[in-house]
């Protein structure tokens, strides 16, 4: 999905650097989801770092 390529690119060019360990690792297990998951996810309207911090 492309809409979903570019939230997760937008996210590693713009804070995947920044975050923490913790965060980082999140974001790893973010990826085992399913794509129509993440999708589902971030139309609610969250944005993917803070999704990242509720799986902390």
């Amino acid at each position: 999905m492309k809409e979903l390529e570019i939230w997760l690119n937008a996210y590693l060019n713009n804070d995947y650097t920044e975050a923490t360990v913790a965060e980082q690792s999140a974001f790893s297990q973010l990826l085992d989801h399913e794509d129509d998951y993440l999708f589902d996810l971030l139309m609610s309207g969250l944005s993917v770092k803070s999704v990242i911090s509720t799986q902390k």
